[in-house]
């Protein structure tokens, strides 16, 4: 999203977790995004944790004992593509912001527009999961 509060580009796909974790969803829409952004990128997350994680670094993201370190591997190998590290960003928006959340600075409209077209693009890939996968019985 521009400084206009234009939407400029999306990403949702379904993942092949069994059950997917937000975290993990989280990380493959990074992942998808890295793909195909150019730098400089801000990909702005309403998950606190997958943005924290990020800025603790690769080392800390990759380790043996973190939560989706596999994916995590795949984002800095798509980051180390990319060529510079410090021109990718991940920012942290309020999720479900409300009119009070903008006025006590939590937010900001255009954080809250974007959060709200993520929440939409999320629930299209969910829908469409949910289509192309076979019935459980």
């Amino acid at each position: 999203m521009n400084e206009e509060g234009t939407f400029l580009f999306g990403w949702y796909a379904s993942i092949s977790d069994r059950y997917p974790s937000s975290y993990r969803a989280e990380l493959c829409g990074v992942l998808g995004v890295l793909k195909r952004a150019v730098l400089p990128i801000n990909i702005v997350l309403d998950n606190a944790a997958v943005v924290g994680d990020f800025a603790k670094g690769r080392g800390f993201c990759t380790g043996p004992k973190r939560k989706g370190a596999e994916l995590w591997r795949e984002v800095w190998e798509q980051v180390e593509l990319l060529g510079d590290a410090n021109l990718v960003q991940l920012t942290w928006a309020k999720g479900h912001a409300t009119d009070d959340d903008i006025a006590r600075g939590r937010t900001t409209t255009l954080r809250r527009k974007g959060n709200i077209k993520a929440d939409e693009l999320a629930g299209e890939g969910s829908k469409r999961a949910k289509e192309l996968s076979p019935n459980e019985e």
